[in-house]
């Protein structure tokens, strides 16, 4: 139970993370079919009234909450392929190990709210489809991960720029992801979500609610690389970093500009009157501030915090790590030339 195990469990967990990452930013649809997301309107019948399915606004809210979580699985893939790149086996155990608590977490949670209030629509194939594989892999990777930290010890070379600065980095990203978990009521309110739907609100929360999870573990398994003190793997970890911060600053600045157009201007109160009543109206799509509302300004301006936030963390990990760690072998490299040529 080494090198080899350790490697496997990260290079399993990092395509999983790296496909989920994929397919719920880019297709989240994938994600609320499974769930059973948005239900039916539930029929009427005689002396009931039929009552009504999530509004668009609410759909749009479930769908921005699905891609949140599907950008922090790609923070995860890149952590674990590029530590199982290095091949430290201290690193990888301890890796291995907190990601493996973190996706028993996830399981245990997601098990503990199927069929309560506002999630009575989810589907129970979502328990073979989703929870069932992730527990699997969680079992697997903890018992790798103890197993090789029982056996292995921290590398104790140098943390470089790049160990220091992920260490900050994280600090901040877990102290973020603690907020959806414990503030989650204000934390969609400071987006501008639309939960006015029991499913919606229910569904929002569970997704929220593992990002924040998946946030604050993301960090104590950078922290674990930092721990372990291996440079090459704290240098590739940082690297990852850099990566991933780039992706998501990228993604929230398109959503944050996005300008919430009614795609049907003949419905739109707001749209300017048509100056000739014989001629139909303006095709061009006109801004509605009753479309795409969790798009909205409070939302906005909330994505605009955390791309500025986000923007800090690529900063102080790139130039002030990578870029840092860089100059640095490259001066050391420039002394040992010279120091060989003055021998001679």
């Amino acid at each position: 139970m080494g090198y080899n195990h350790a490697t496997l469990a990260l290079k399993l967990c990092g395509t999983i993370c790296l496909i989920r990452a994929c397919m719920y930013t880019i297709y989240p649809e994938t994600l609320t079919s499974i769930i059973g997301y948005p239900p039916a309107p539930a029929a009427g019948g005689w002396g009931k009234k039929a009552g009504n399915g999530p509004s668009e606004e609410d759909v749009l809210s479930v769908i921005i909450s699905v891609q949140f979580y599907g950008l922090v699985q790609g923070g995860i893939a890149g952590l674990c392929l590029s530590t199982a790149r290095v091949g430290h086996p201290y690193t990888m155990s301890v890796v291995s190990t907190v990601l493996g608590t973190l996706f028993f977490v996830l399981c245990v949670y997601a098990s503990s709210v199927l069929g309560k209030e506002g999630l009575e629509h989810v589907n129970s194939g979502v328990i073979k489809k989703v929870v069932a594989p992730l527990g699997a892999l969680s079992v697997y990777m903890l018992y790798v991960g103890v197993s090789g930290v029982r056996k292995a010890a921290p590398a104790g070379e140098p943390l470089g720029k790049s160990g220091k600065m992920m260490a900050v980095v994280s600090v901040f990203s877990m102290m973020q992801g603690l907020v959806p978990l414990f503030l989650t009521d204000k934390y969609i309110a400071s987006f501008g979500l639309s939960i006015a739907h029991p499913s919606t609100e229910g569904t929002v929360k569970l997704m929220l609610r593992m990002w924040g999870m998946s946030l604050v573990a993301g960090s104590f398994a950078r922290f674990g690389v930092v721990y372990a003190t291996h440079t090459d793997s704290i240098y590739a970890a940082c690297r990852a970093l850099v990566i991933y911060l780039s992706q998501v600053g990228s993604s929230l600045m398109m959503v944050s500009s996005y300008p919430g157009f009614n795609p049907n201007p003949k419905s739109n109160p707001n749209s300017n009157p048509n100056p000739n009543p014989n001629l139909d109206p303006d095709p061009r799509p006109n801004p509605n501030p009753n479309q795409l509302k969790s798009l909205g300004k409070a939302n906005r301006e909330s994505l605009g915090y955390q791309c500025l936030l986000v923007t800090f963390y690529f900063f102080l990990t790139y130039f002030g790590g990578i870029i840092a760690d860089d100059n640095a072998a490259v001066e050391a490299k420039s002394a040992a030339s010279k120091g060989k040529k003055g021998k001679k």
